[in-house]
């Protein structure tokens, strides 16, 4: 049977398996078709779906159990759908193989674009853009350090239409109020030649009056609506004729800014902008154009697309969110708060709320050494540091709580600790 793999760069790699084959045999083929001959410990699978958002939140298949043709996929045709995702992340020094520093690199620079790693700034988020342009194997032109920044030419049109509109609005309010002063006005001038027409009628000294005479002193209904009329149709015709004025030149002048796009040497940026975890907002008006500087520099180093693969790989590793995996819990105390665990190659940390927004309630950073037995009552994590000074950590279990093996690993140990 077939089963489609779906590697980090989101293409698929097809390999034949068992279904009397476990995990880890299946894991093996992947690998051997990729190239990878060792070093396949630093993978995992997980099961895939088309279309299928991506997470911090794995779920790894246990490569010791005979895989499961059932993975959401049967209507399509195939029976096995699986992602290849990097399990470890060990320092890119160790890395063997240039295929596995390709998979590492694969994903690394899908959760910068994607925003599941972070940058400090804005100034580390445009040297690593510029890393990850020269690793695409994106070539420098000296003409985008002088042409204008995309970002800026559409923030200042966003802004000229936001004035145009605004005046338009203007406009319409004031046309309507002196449309409303225009008909009161009328309204007024009718209302004091009835007047007026009474005060003769009552005046007159005639014991009967000619019908026709009154009848032409008297104001007609049907001019009088006519000419409301007339005066609304004028004023609401004027109206419609401002707003459509204003609607061509938005047109025409954002037909001008895609002409000007179009052969903006800067627009080859735009799809490697890179979120700071400190901001939130837009990136500043003149990103594009710190990128094209940092790409500038490496382009004058003639660094290589390996070299920039490895300095990527290297300069990921101090980045907050690098290497983490996300395990839901709940705290044993009075409140019973959802916490998130975050077990990466930092350390151990548990917060609450999402993590980038939330302030940690605990933390355990770079331990040397992490040991979790597990007794009946209890769970005991104790870090041994470099100084070989030691920690420990204990939270009683429920109950109803399955006592797991004592040889477990960190993200084991996050996993079991969810009432932190």
């Amino acid at each position: 049977m077939w089963c489609i793999v779906n590697l980090p760069n989101g293409t698929q790699q097809a390999v034949k398996w068992d279904p009397k084959a476990n995990g880890q045999e299946c894991l093996e083929k992947v690998c051997l078709a990729l190239n990878i001959i060792c070093e396949m410990e630093y993978f995992g699978l997980e099961h895939w779906t088309p279309n299928q958002k991506e997470s911090r939140t794995r779920q790894w298949i246990n490569l010791r159990n005979r895989l499961s043709g059932d993975s959401g996929s049967s209507g399509s045709g195939i029976q096995l759908m699986l992602a290849l995702r990097v399990k470890f992340w060990v320092p890119v020094h160790f890395i063997l193989q240039e295929s596995v520093r390709n998979l590492f690199y694969m994903q690394a620079r899908r959760d910068l674009l994607e925003g599941r790693l972070t940058a400090p700034d804005w100034s580390g988020a445009a040297k690593l853009a510029a890393l990850l342009c020269q690793a695409d194997g994106l070539r420098f032109n000296e003409a985008s350090l002088r042409a204008e920044c995309p970002m800026r030419m559409r923030r200042e049109l966003a802004q000229q239409q936001a004035q145009q509109q605004q005046q338009a609005q203007q406009q319409r309010v004031e046309q309507q109020r002196k449309e409303k002063e225009h008909v009161l006005s009328f309204k007024k001038r009718r209302l004091s030649k009835q007047k007026s027409m009474e005060h003769i009628e009552t005046c007159t000294t005639l014991p009967a009056a000619n019908p026709a005479t009154s009848c032409s002193l008297q104001p007609s209904p049907s001019a009088s609506a006519s000419a409301s009329a007339s005066a609304s149709t004028s004023a609401c015709s004027q109206t419609h004729s401002n707003s459509s004025s204003s609607s061509p030149s938005n047109s025409s002048s954002q037909t001008g800014l895609d002409e000007r796009l179009a052969s903006n040497q800067l627009r080859m940026y735009e799809d490697y902008l890179i979120q700071p975890s400190s901001s939130e907002g837009e990136p500043p008006a003149d990103f594009l154009r710190q990128i094209a500087i940092e790409h500038s520099k490496l382009a004058k180093l003639q660094m290589s697309l390996k070299s920039a693969k490895y300095w990527l790989l290297q300069s990921i590793q101090d980045l907050e969110g690098y290497g983490e995996e996300l395990f839901s819990g709940v705290t044993t105390n009075e409140s019973a708060t959802r916490c998130d665990i975050a077990v990466g190659a930092h350390g151990i940390t548990v917060c609450r709320g999402v993590r980038n927004k939330a302030s940690p309630l605990a933390r355990l950073l770079r331990p040397s050494r992490c040991v979790a037995p597990s007794s009946w009552s209890t769970w005991m994590i104790t870090t041994i540091a470099r100084s070989w000074r030691s920690s420990c950590l204990s939270s009683p279990l429920p109950q109803d709580y399955t006592v797991p093996s004592p040889s477990v690993t960190p993200s084991t140990c996050a996993t079991k600790c969810g009432a932190w």
